[in-house]
């Protein structure tokens, strides 16, 4: 699919289905997933198998500035803001999702 289409000053952003994240992070077996090219920074989280789980999305790095980041390696990775000063908390509303999933499936 095509993440961003352009044409006569009309911009349109691919949506994320949670199925394949959800079956990824069961895959994977990690607490967190990282998306890219979605152009919508966010955070999604998840119930798995009674676990606590999440994918964080980076935007457009050319519009928004948006990493992510850790201070230290036993904090979780946060979304950030690059900004010509370093890499600051991000200042923008940010969508969260948080979906309940009790049975995945197994």
């Amino acid at each position: 699919g095509v993440s961003r289409l352009k044409g006569k000053h009309r911009t349109e952003y691919a949506d994320i289905k949670d199925e394949p994240v959800i079956e990824f992070i069961r895959r994977q077996g990690c607490d967190t997933a990282v998306c890219g090219h979605i152009h919508r920074p966010q955070e999604r989280r998840y119930m798995l198998r009674g676990r606590d789980v999440r994918m964080l999305v980076l935007g457009d790095w050319k519009e928004d500035g948006a990493v992510i980041a850790r201070a230290t390696a036993s904090e979780p990775l946060t979304l950030m803001q690059l900004t010509f000063d370093g890499i600051e908390p991000w200042r923008h509303e940010v969508p969260s999702f948080r979906i309940e999933r009790i049975d995945d499936g197994e």
